[in-house]
């Protein structure tokens, strides 16, 4: 194959045709309709519309020709596609130009060849309609303007073509933004339920204690009992709008789970250091058995969270014991779990454990009130992880639950 010089760069032309996509595009009928009509109206064997870039041409319909809908822009089309007018060779043997010369290389049976620029109404030139034959001939001025007609028409469907994709792109943003507020909205929801059901109560019992004390209704022995129980009341409250406000602001600023490689021995450390003061007052130990070393592709945030949440859940139930922290690999999956020496659960309580419809409202070893709400939306960041809930309980015996993770290597 004779090479030449490949187009040269062009910040007009180029990014037109990149617009349309159309170098991702499959074959489509109307195209090859048109190269159809092209071939009869020449009276040629063959015809093809031909589209270059700096380095690849594309031939977006052909007919009688067997060039790759791809290829390499070094044949003679780097000379012809940017003609800007009518061209026709009516004999190439006896009147070789250098292009015509490079064009018969290809295909060397090649005496009569014509072709039409596309040109957009922005006066870009995106490329060419072909028609050619092994018989010479030379076309009439209404098969010229035929041709020239259906080049035109070629540039119509692109522009057909670019004005659907702006309408795909702009529905697309459309249904972004809808599905965005309809998340929001969800969102709210939620968060108005909580704050109705879980914090306007110890809130409501806090007003009523003082209005007894007022008016002089209660005494001191009754008050400090009341305030010791709303104490408790406020301690679970605390910890329900620390996670409804952790879980609220990561949903609120995703536009999805941005997975990130995590040293998970380092994160687990960390998170029971935060929560060594509590596990000390229930004289429990807490202990990291996740190797160093330990790799997993997760969203940093959510993982903190459902950390969090299971390791205080696992506190909260746990006197004098134990919750360790461990990570097991099996294929490409991390199980990490987390496993107290607590009460345990009866199976009535496994099943409503992460039910938002029937949460759990059990009390922990010290009285700890809970809406459940930690382990309802620990279990919604854990899908959006792509992970399910593993757990394992025994009734006076303790808990063991777990999330799966993808590996990643160190």
């Amino acid at each position: 194959m004779i090479e030449v010089p490949v187009l040269k760069k062009e910040t007009n032309r180029l990014p037109q045709l990149y617009k349309i996509s159309i170098f991702d595009s499959q074959p489509e009928e109307a195209f090859d309709e048109i190269v159809e009509v092209a071939a009869r109206i020449s009276n040629a064997a063959f015809a093809f519309i031909v589209l270059a870039d700096d380095d690849l041409l594309l031939i977006k319909a052909k007919k009688g020709i067997g060039i790759p809908i791809s290829t390499p822009n070094t044949i003679c089309f780097a000379q012809l596609v940017l003609r800007n007018s009518f061209y026709q060779t009516e004999n190439i043997s006896k009147n070789p130009s250098q292009a015509d010369q490079l064009f018969t290389v290809e295909f060397p049976q090649t005496q009569f060849f014509a072709s039409v620029p596309l040109i957009t109404t922005e006066h870009h030139n995106l490329g060419m309609l072909c028609v050619f034959d092994a018989d010479s001939k030379i076309l009439s001025s209404d098969q010229i303007f035929s041709l020239e007609i259906l080049a035109k028409q070629i540039v119509r469907l692109f522009d057909i073509k670019l004005h659907n994709l702006e309408i795909e792109a702009q529905n697309a943003i459309v249904e972004s933004q809808k599905l965005h507020l309809e998340e929001l909205s969800k969102i709210q929801s939620k968060i108005i339920s909580i704050v109705a059901h879980d914090v306007r109560s110890p809130v409501a019992s806090l007003k009523k204690v003082l209005e007894l004390k007022k008016v002089g209704a209660i005494s001191l022995e009754k008050m400090d009992d009341f305030l010791a129980m709303v104490a408790k009341q406020m301690d679970g409250t605390i910890h329900l709008l620390t996670n409804l406000v952790d879980w609220g602001s990561i949903l609120l600023n995703r536009s999805a789970a941005k997975f990130v490689k995590i040293n998970l021995h380092d994160l687990v450390t960390t998170k029971l250091k935060n929560l060594e003061v509590a596990s000390q007052v229930k004289h429990n130990q807490l202990i990291n058995n996740i190797p160093k070393g330990y790799y997993v592709f997760s969203d940093e945030n959510m993982l903190k969270f459902i950390l969090r949440n299971l390791i205080n859940n696992a506190i909260k139930f746990t006197e004098g014991g134990s919750i360790s922290v461990t990570a097991q690999i099996e294929l490409n999956l991390v199980t990490i779990t987390v496993t107290d020496t607590g009460v345990g659960m009866n199976e009535d309580v496994k099943k409503s454990l992460f039910n938002p419809d029937r949460k759990s409202t059990r009390k922990g070893t010290h009285k700890e009130e809970g809406s459940g709400l930690g382990l309802i939306l620990t279990r919604e960041f854990a899908e959006i992880l792509g992970s399910r809930i593993i757990v394992h309980s025994e009734l006076g015996k303790g808990t063991s639950i777990g999330i799966n993770l993808p590996l990643a290597s160190e």
